[in-house]
């Protein structure tokens, strides 16, 4: 439900109110099931809001799940063709740095910055049973 939720926000960038207020009545179904209130719609939300509502809903849905890593990873490399939406920053780093409490967040942000860095590096013993395989640049 939160997958087709983003994509009804996502085909196109919140323009459409119509989409917007299925994803929101999507939205709504988890929450009114977990007994927290309803999200409200108004016509004309920002779109940041819109997608933030979802990564908010999937990051509380499936917290003991080990998703929400890959949920932010996948928002982190939406492109937006305007230019108008730095997903990088807003839908990546920003919550990454929201809900870490091991590290600071400027160290959090010089590493994500680094693309690279979002990706384990690959073992040697994988690289040297596969000369195919070159290591992460981030880890060289």
């Amino acid at each position: 439900m939160l997958m087709k939720a983003e994509a009804l926000i996502m085909r196109h960038m919140g323009a459409n109110d119509s989409d917007n207020q299925e994803a929101i009545a999507l939205i709504n179904q988890i929450r009114t099931r977990t007994n927290i209130e309803p999200r409200e719609y108004s016509d004309g939300m920002e779109f940041n809001t819109l997608l933030g509502y979802v990564a908010y809903e999937r990051i509380m849905e499936l917290a003991g799940e080990g998703k929400v890593w890959y949920d932010l990873l996948r928002m982190g490399r939406y492109k937006d063709p305007s230019g108008q939406v730095n997903f990088k920053k807003d839908f990546f780093i920003d919550y990454v740095t929201d809900y870490n409490t091991t590290a600071t967040e400027s160290w959090i942000r010089s590493v994500l910055s680094d693309e690279d860095a979002w990706y384990l590096p690959v073992f040697a013993s994988e690289i040297s049973a596969n000369p195919q395989l070159v290591q992460n640049r981030y880890y060289q």
